[in-house]
């Protein structure tokens, strides 16, 4: 845990210059400066091709053309009990993520949510080029896949793990399967 706060304030420092079930079950977010604020965020979705923690397996195929990998743009608003993040465009897909404060201490929120849909990989920065992998994230049982994680107190970026069914395709066709994931919100600003 103390690794996994150390790389997240690292992280900020750095970065600094699904349905309606889901938002029934979140609490009202932190109101104060402190927390994640309304606007455009990036989100980055990961499959492990390599893990050395038992809580987050590999994913079946890591290595399609592309990798694991989608990074596509939400708008983050707050609504009523939480804050909820869609996807920017149509085009890029019809993610919804829902999460809210699960408890806090005085420098990191724990995140609890849930995240469903589909995306389409985009580009992230004039370095990288837009892959052609698309995501379908859904439960195990159906409806959304479970979110958590954490957000560093004015940091604008949260970070943590989904678990469900979630699928990524390349432009080929190739398939890889994950029953857990990494995801990073990151502001735009």
């Amino acid at each position: 845990m103390a690794t996994r706060i150390f790389l997240l304030m690292m992280t900020a420092s750095l970065c600094s210059a699904c349905g309606g079930e889901a938002l029934s079950q979140v609490s009202s977010p932190s109101t104060g400066p402190e927390t994640l604020r309304p606007g455009s965020y990036w989100l980055h979705l990961r499959g492990p091709g390599i893990s050395l923690d038992p809580a987050i397996p590999v994913c079946e195929n890591p290595l399609i053309a592309g990798g694991a990998a989608v990074t596509t743009t939400v708008t983050l608003t707050t609504e009523r009990s939480g804050w909820v993040a869609r996807s920017a465009q149509a085009t890029v897909g019809d993610l919804l993520v829902a999460f809210s404060e699960a408890r806090s201490n005085i420098a990191v929120l724990s995140l609890t949510g849930s995240i469903g849909g589909t995306a389409v990989d985009m580009q992230y920065n004039d370095r990288d080029v837009a892959s052609g992998v698309s995501i379908v994230i859904r439960g195990t049982g159906g409806g959304p896949a479970e979110l958590s994680g954490e957000s560093g107190r004015g940091s604008g970026i949260a970070t943590g793990v989904v678990t469900g069914e979630i699928t990524f395709t390349d432009a080929a066709g190739r398939v890889s399967t994950c029953a857990t994931i990494l995801w990073d919100l990151i502001s735009f600003s």
